[in-house]
């Protein structure tokens, strides 16, 4: 049987642990996030890890994946759906 739910992707970003609120409603809903930290953050690097670590376990509550894209990307998923790892990647590039 086919599920006729639509999944979006979404592209947000995150200044502060204020936005990680917003963050989790969207988590919400059948939604991948791709998420830009912002480099003010990265100079905070005490907020920066309580933000990440608070997200970590949010996501693993509801059943979602985290996992890193980029140096200040990260990509977020609600319940269910599942980011494909790989340590040979490249062989596919």
């Amino acid at each position: 049987m086919k599920d006729n739910t639509n999944i979006y992707v979404k592209a947000k970003s995150i200044k502060n642990f204020e936005s990680l609120n917003v963050i989790k409603r969207e988590l919400e809903e059948k939604i991948i996030l791709i998420i830009k930290i912002k480099p003010s953050l990265n100079k905070n690097i005490k907020e920066l890890k309580k933000i990440i670590d608070d997200l970590n376990e949010y996501v693993s509550l509801i059943g979602g994946d985290i996992g890193k894209l980029e140096k200040n990307t990260i990509i977020v998923t609600s319940q269910g759906i599942r980011i494909w790892r790989s340590n040979n990647i490249n062989k596919f590039l």
